[in-house]
């Protein structure tokens, strides 16, 4: 179920990313086509360069899988809003390290902190996107990506059996602390 639902949203997101990439894709190929000299169109040549979209698409399906999974267990968990702003909190520390990261990240992607960083799976989605334009090698992009598959599946099976314990044995906050309480 778990599975379900997140591929469904990500279908959703595929299908709108195919067609404004498609449509982007085509303007961009038309730009640096016809003015292959100007900035416009050296530009346009940069954006369509394979590491970097490689890059994007490495980040977006992995980083979407992780905190994806991540959120519909905890939502699982929760019975009324308060829980869930509870329960994400700690998750919205960990989002807000790599967000403190991109404007240095801007400024030096190079970095030791911001190399160091990229390679802490839940911080690469982030980081990924914003080291990429600044030639990132194949073995780094592809280095990262298998970081963030291999904690990917972990997350999704952690997740899985979170859901399943929230969805299906109607397990929650509330009932866990009553239990916690009794005990």
């Amino acid at each position: 179920m778990l599975a379900g639902k997140l591929l469904g949203v990500a279908f959703v997101s595929l299908t709108l990313f195919v067609f404004w990439g498609a449509l982007g894709g085509g303007l961009l190929a038309v730009a640096a086509d016809r003015a292959a000299e100007s900035w416009l169109g050296q530009i346009a040549s940069a954006f369509l360069d394979p590491r970097l979209i490689t890059a994007f698409f490495v980040g977006f399906v992995f980083g979407y899988l992780i905190y994806g999974a991540i959120f519909l267990a905890l939502g699982a968990l929760c019975d009324s809003l308060q829980e869930a702003q509870t329960l994400l909190g700690p998750v919205a520390l960990v989002l807000a390290v790599p967000m403190m990261l991109i404007t240095p990240a801007i400024d030096n992607p190079n970095a030791p902190i911001i190399e160091s960083a990229s390679w802490v799976p839940l911080f690469t989605p982030f980081l990924l996107l914003v080291r990429a334009p600044s030639g990132l090698d194949w073995s780094e992009i592809l280095g990262m990506g298998a970081m963030m598959a291999v904690t990917a599946m972990l997350v999704l099976w952690l997740a899985s059996r979170v859901f399943k314990a929230g969805v299906v044995d109607q397990v929650s906050i509330a009932s866990w602390r009553g239990r916690k309480q009794k005990g």
